[in-house]
């Protein structure tokens, strides 16, 4: 658990310590009085020994899709903008209408749009803050018409992250004071009285003095010179200085800025940089939202993010992407400008060759779960011949496998994989799919799909759903998160020894990898195998089937770190020139489980997970069977975890879910496997109910 510790304050930042932003230290921690400042001012000053929730983006910064309503439409973002200083800015997607800007430091009703010059009174559209997240009513086009698809962006303030200021111009120089506690690397102002130009400051507008320097927002203009803007002065930790501008300090009248932080440390959660060209920018965190423009000539403000579409490189190349453009109202576009690295991002021209500049977010959740709850979901449904059933799964879905349970004309149900990474697809279009009991290529297909309706549900094609109606199935999802699960991508070179870059923060004890490409079999590395000595000597190959372990050192042949794992030169986990994914797994104390287990059969074995109320998802192999036949047993408590019989799909077969055997049996810290189950040595995965 992430500790913060201390109550010291120096005015020196050069004694500032310990470099870890105070983590699981045992030393006081050591704050600027800028940032002691900055905290107390929000009621957020860190106590010895307790969680500090401002240091995870997952509670500072959400992504969310919406479905209009055209009546009272709450938003559920996890962020409390109630009692907390923040921003929320929309667009509707499917239409051209104009990008809207709300914040607390106004009131909750007055909006600016960032596309355009003027700003206007909305009272009847954006109705409040809530302590979850935001309402809207009405129709009105821009917020809430009847079935139309939106995406919003909520910032809450933190220091080094994010501040909001609202100020009153004077006609002459002078400063802004703001709690930030740090350098802003990009300043947005705009004027609430009047009509006029959103003013941006960004550090990387020029390599020397970017103070000097100004963009528009809602113009794709290039960078121009003039101290009348920012007075040529740059911002400092506690304070920021307008010139004379109108855009940005008219006599009497009134503005708002935000202000946004630059945070290179190893959990820094936002970095505002440049680049020139084609490249890879590295941030060293894999971002969930970007916005970036040329600057040196004309070019438009690009914003992605990973809810809609921002996914990884194929074939080492940026791949289209969902996007929007802030100084435009057009509707959503798809174009491949860039796309997600696990350290940064890889990017193309997005508008020619030139300079460019950007913010980028750090995808979460940054926080280990405590819970089950809110990073694993089921939904077990029952389909009609509708293709446009949502299917709430309770969790923003980074990965998610759906399986139908049976048929109604033949027996065969296919398990398909999905994630985020590796393109989830917007309703209408292809999903990239993968199959847990083939060793087919990935395809696209709209099986199931991101509904535009929410972060955490799916759209089902009911009629193409396994190439048959089913009548009934069920998904399993999993969302990202520290020492719990992460998704990887990368594209084969066919060396052995490389080290892939993963941020999942703890040694995976479970690794999935399929080359999406090929054909090749499923790659499973587990702690569990040869009864966990040098497990990385070891592999499964297949999900798709039910081998046995096998002693082979081409696969992983050393064991993964917190920060990487490492392949050989087999194709089916390293091909050259082939896209791969990898599904990376963790114990999480109280969520999760990666262990093994020995049964004999005729009697019962108690498999401790050191869980409080039982297991939700169960996941089983034999390992060593010597028969090849160990499938993969899952079970889910959705479907039944009980003293009785117990439905279980395996994840290698097109089989349909058997339902009338008794394997599997509660045990309040795991699980209980029936005395029924075949003797051998097993490995299993389970998640705490």
């Amino acid at each position: 658990m992430t500790r913060y510790l201390g109550g010291l304050i120096t005015k020196d930042e050069s004694l500032v310590i310990p470099s870890n932003n105070f983590e699981d230290t045992s030393a006081p921690g050591v704050w600027t009085l800028e940032e002691a400042q900055a905290l107390n001012k929000q009621g957020l000053w860190p106590t010895a020994g307790v969680d500090n929730p401002v240091k995870f983006v997952e509670n500072l910064f959400s992504i969310d899709v919406y479905a209009g309503t055209a009546s009272s439409n709450t938003i559920t973002t996890g962020i409390d903008l109630a009692n907390n200083t923040g921003m929320v800015w929309g667009k509707r997607r499917d239409v051209a209408n104009s990008h809207w800007v709300v914040n607390t430091a106004n009131t909750a009703t007055s909006r600016a749009e960032a596309d355009g010059t003027f700003v206007s009174d909305k009272s009847s559209s954006f109705t409040s803050f809530n302590s979850n997240g935001f309402t809207v009513a009405t129709g009105d086009p821009e917020f809430n018409a009847s079935g139309g698809e939106y995406v919003a962006w909520t910032f809450r303030a933190t220091p080094k992250f994010f501040d909001v200021v609202t100020y009153t111009g004077t006609g002459s120089a002078r400063t802004v004071s703001h709690s930030l506690g740090s350098v802003p690397g990009m300043i947005i102002i705009k004027n609430i009285s009047q009509s006029d130009n959103w003013a941006v400051y960004h550090r990387g507008a020029d390599s020397s003095a970017p103070e000097d320097k100004y963009l528009i927002l809602n113009s794709d203009a290039a960078v121009a010179d003039s101290a009348d803007w920012w007075n040529d002065t740059a911002p400092t930790s506690s304070v920021f200085t307008v010139g004379t501008d109108h855009s940005v300090n008219a006599s009497s009248e009134n503005y708002v800025a935000y202000i946004f932080g630059h945070d290179t440390s190893s959990d820094g959660m936002i970095q505002c940089g440049s680049y020139s060209s084609a490249t890879d920018v590295n941030l060293g965190f894999e971002p969930q939202w970007l916005i970036a423009k040329r600057y040196s000539s004309s070019g438009n403000w690009y914003m992605l993010n990973t809810v809609t579409g921002f996914t990884a490189p194929s074939g080492g190349s940026v791949q289209s992407t969902a996007r929007l453009v802030a100084d435009l109202s057009a509707v959503e576009g798809n174009d491949a400008i860039a796309s997600v690295l696990s350290t940064g991002f890889k990017s193309t021209l997005f508008d020619g060759s030139g300079d460019y500049i950007y913010m980028a977010i750090r995808k979460g959740k940054m926080q280990t779960p405590t819970s089950s709850s809110n990073v694993f979901g089921i939904n077990a449904f029952t389909t009609t011949s509708s293709i446009s059933t949502i299917y709430d799964l309770g969790i923003k879905h980074d990965m998610v496998i759906g399986s139908g349970r049976a048929g109604s004309n033949v027996p065969v149900v296919e398990k398909r994989i999905q994630s985020r990474l590796t393109g989830m697809g917007k309703v209408g279009g292809n999903a990239q799919q993968l199959l847990t009991n083939s060793n087919s290529s990935e395809s696209g297909r709209s099986d199931f799909n991101q509904a535009a309706s929410s972060k955490n549900a799916v759209q089902l094609d009911a009629v193409m759903f396994d190439n048959t109606f089913i009548t009934t199935g069920i998904f399993w999802a999993w969302s990202i998160a520290k020492g719990y699960f992460d998704v990887v991508a990368y594209t084969g070179n066919e060396s052995s020894g490389r080290q892939i870059t993963h941020n999942l923060g703890v040694a995976p004890e479970m690794i999935w990898i399929k080359e999406r490409g090929g054909t090749s079999n499923w790659v499973v590395y587990h702690k569990g195998l040869n009864g966990g000595t040098d497990p990385h000597n070891y592999v499964l190959t297949g999900l798709n089937n039910g081998y046995d372990e096998a002693y082979n050192t081409a696969y992983f042949g050393a064991a993964p770190t917190s920060t990487t794992f490492t392949i050989g030169n087999n194709q089916a986990n390293n091909e050259n020139s082939i896209d791969h994914v990898a599904y990376l797994f963790a114990s999480a104390t109280g969520v999760s489980k990666v262990g093994s287990f020995s049964h004999s059969n005729g009697s019962s074995t108690d498999v401790d997970c050191g869980f409080s109320s039982g297991s939700k998802f169960v996941l089983v192999k034999d390992r060593d069977q010597g028969s090849d036949s160990g499938d993969w047993y899952v079970w889910d408590s959705t479907r039944g975890i009980v003293s009785g019989n117990d439905p279980y799909t395996l994840f290698n077969t097109t089989a349909a879910e058997v339902t009338n055997t008794d394997y599997i049996d509660t045990l309040s810290s795991g699980f209980q496997i029936a005395s029924g189950f075949a003797t051998g040595d097993y490995i299993f995965y389970a998640i705490a109910a």
